[in-house]
């Protein structure tokens, strides 16, 4: 799959035009509720990184763009993704009871995450 890796190329990590669109919905509702939590360093951090890629996703995804998404991350970036992946299947855990929704959601956040973490480490291998 990346075998033939060149000095410098990016992992090309697929993802269909639905699941873009449902991690831009999951990066915009973690942004809420980041912003409920108190003011610290750390958080305005991850929230200033996570609207960025929020915003960037949505530009990319908005009618009219077309169908090819190209949403290049640095290693920050993708680290911020998927910490907000695992805390936003986390928080939908805790606060919801347990359902068939509930579960397919938590189930597919966390396919994406783990995706993401295959393919990146297929890539540093």
């Amino acid at each position: 799959m990346m075998n033939n890796k060149a000095q410098g190329s990016i992992p090309r990590i697929p993802f269909d035009l639905s699941e873009l669109q449902g991690i831009e919905r999951v990066l915009w509702a973690y942004l809420h509720y980041l912003r409920r939590l108190p003011v610290s360093t750390k958080n305005v951090k991850q929230r200033h990184s996570l609207q960025q890629i929020q915003q960037r996703l949505a530009a990319q995804l908005s009618p009219g763009h077309g169908k090819d998404v190209q949403l290049f991350l640095s290693r920050e970036d993708l680290e911020e993704l998927l910490v907000a992946l695992r805390e936003f299947a986390t928080l939908i855990q805790h606060f919801f009871p347990k359902n068939e929704e509930r579960e397919a959601v938590i189930e597919t956040v966390t396919t994406w995450q783990q995706r993401l973490t295959r393919i990146v480490a297929e890539f540093e291998t």
